[in-house]
C-alpha cells in the first residue's frame, strides 16, 4: 500500500468514527432527554393524580393543548420569580454532550495523527527496506552478469586453447605417421629405414615439448597455477636459470655473462620467475650465431627491478614486438621455423610476470635483441596459494 492509499484509508476511517460517534451521543442524550421527561411526567402525575389524564394528553400532543395564552404566562412566570430557561437541565445536557463529542473527536484526532505518524515511519522504513533490497538485488544481477562474462570468456579461451593444440598437433603427427610409413616400406635400405625413424622420434620429442606447454598453459590459463611470492635472493633466482641453459650455450660456444649487482631480496616466486627466464634465455641461445655472447644485466629503480637479457641474435622485426607474446606465434622468419619450438615459452613468460605485477618487453639491441623484464619491488599480485 502506498502513501496516497494509507492516508485516503485513514480519512476514511476517521470520518467513520466521527459519525458512528455522534449518533452515539445523539443517543445517548436523546435517551437522556426522554428520562427527564418521564420524571417530570411522574412527578406532575404524584401531585395532580385527579388530572393525570390531561397531563399525559399535554406531553403526548403538546400543540393540541398550548397555545400563546400559555406563552405569554410562562414568560410572566419568568419575569416574576426570575426563572432562567438556559439553566435548565436540558440546555446544560445539551452542552455536556457538545463538549463530550469535541473531547472525544480532539482524541480520535490525536490517536489518527500518532497513527499516522506511525503509518509515515513504517512506511519510511519500508522504503528504505525495499531501497537497500534493490540495491542488492542490482549488485547480485551486477556480479551474476560478471560471472557470466567471465563463464563466456573462459569458455572462449578453451575453445581457442583446443582449436590451437588441434592446429599444433596436426603437423608433427602427420610428420610422424608419413615417417613411419615410409620406414615401413620395404624398399628401403637399413640406414634409409634408420632415417625415418630417427626423424620420427625427433617428431615424438617435439610432441612431447608440446604437450608440456600445453599442460603448462592450461594449468596457467585455469588459475591451478599460483604464485607463492617469497622474499628471497634474486641473484641465486638469475643463475640457477643461467645453470639451465648453460650446457645449450657451451654446445654453441655461446658466452653468458651476468653483470655485477647488489643482490636484492625481492618477494618473487623463485621457481616460476626462474622459468620466465629459462624461456628468455633458451631463445637467445637458440637464434643466437655460434661464438656469440649473451649479456645479462640488472637494475633497480624506485619501485620497479628491470633485468635486461641482450643476445646477437638474429634479431626481431619491429612489427612482431608484441606478437611474439602471443600463445603459439611463433614468427615468420625462416631461421625461427628452422629451429624447434612451440610457441608457448615467452607467452608462458609473460603470464608468469604480469601474475606477479611485472611486464616484458623487447626492443632493438646493438646486434640483435634485448629483452627488458620487470618485477616490482613490493610484490602487487594476485593472493599467492599452492600449485
Amino acid at each position: 500500500m502506498d502513501k496516497r492509499s494509507c492516508k485516503r484509508s485513514l480519512s476514511y476511517a476517521g470520518l467513520l468514527f466521527i459519525l458512528v460517534l455522534f449518533i452515539i451521543l445523539f443517543l445517548s442524550m436523546g435517551w437522556e432527554l426522554q428520562k427527564k421527561e418521564y420524571m417530570l411526567l411522574g412527578y406532575m402525575a404524584a401531585i395532580y393524580p385527579e388530572q393525570e389524564s390531561e397531563i399525559l394528553g399535554a406531553v403526548n400532543e403538546p400543540e393540541r393543548h398550548y397555545s400563546d395564552i400559555y406563552y405569554e404566562k410562562g414568560r410572566a412566570l419568568e419575569q416574576k420569580y426570575g426563572f432562567d430557561t438556559g439553566s435548565r437541565d436540558t440546555s446544560r445536557l445539551i452542552l455536556r454532550y457538545f463538549f463530550l463529542f469535541c473531547g472525544l473527536t480532539c482524541a480520535a484526532g490525536l490517536l489518527f495523527l500518532y497513527a499516522d505518524i506511525q503509518n509515515r515511519k513504517c512506511c519510511r522504513c519500508m522504503e528504505e527496506d525495499y531501497s537497500s533490497l534493490l540495491l542488492l538485488t542490482e549488485e547480485k544481477e551486477a556480479k551474476n552478469g560478471l560471472i557470466q562474462e567471465r563463464l563466456k570468456l573462459e569458455e572462449g579461451k578453451t575453445k581457442e586453447l583446443i582449436t590451437d593444440i588441434s592446429h599444433q598437433l596436426k603437423n608433427p603427427l602427420a610428420s610422424l605417421k608419413m615417417s613411419y610409413e615410409l620406414a615401413d616400406t620395404g624398399c628401403l635400405t637399413s640406414e634409409e629405414r634408420q632415417s625415418f625413424l630417427q626423424q620420427g622420434l625427433a617428431e615424438i620429442i617435439k610432441i612431447e615439448h608440446l604437450l608440456d606447454g600445453f599442460l603448462q598453459i592450461s594449468r596457467l590459463e585455469a588459475g591451478m597455477i599460483h604464485l607463492e611470492p617469497v622474499a628471497a635472493s634474486l641473484k641465486n633466482t638469475i643463475i640457477n636459470a643461467v645453470n639451465s641453459i648453460y650446457m645449450k650455450a657451451y654446445q654453441k660456444n655461446i658466452s653468458i655473462e651476468l653483470n655485477e649487482f647488489t643482490d636484492l631480496e625481492i618477494p618473487h616466486d623463485p621457481h616460476w620467475t626462474q622459468e620466465a627466464l629459462v624461456n628468455v634465455l633458451d631463445n637467445a641461445v637458440k637464434y643466437s650465431l655460434p661464438g656469440s655472447r649473451i649479456e645479462i644485466r640488472v637494475n633497480p629503480a624506485v619501485s620497479y627491478l628491470f633485468i635486461e637479457v641482450e643476445d646477437e641474435g638474429i634479431g626481431i622485426p619491429s612489427k612482431e614486438y608484441t606478437r611474439i607474446f602471443q600463445r603459439f606465434y611463433r614468427g615468420d622468419i625462416p631461421m625461427v621455423r628452422k629451429e624447434e619450438g612451440t610457441g608457448v615459452g615467452l607467452y608462458l613468460t609473460r603470464k608468469i610476470l604480469e601474475e606477479q605485477g611485472g611486464s616484458i618487453r623487447v626492443k632493438k639491441g646493438k646486434k640483435g635483441s634485448i629483452f627488458q623484464m620487470t618485477l616490482p619491488m613490493g610484490y602487487v599480485g594476485r593472493p599467492s596459494g599452492n600449485v
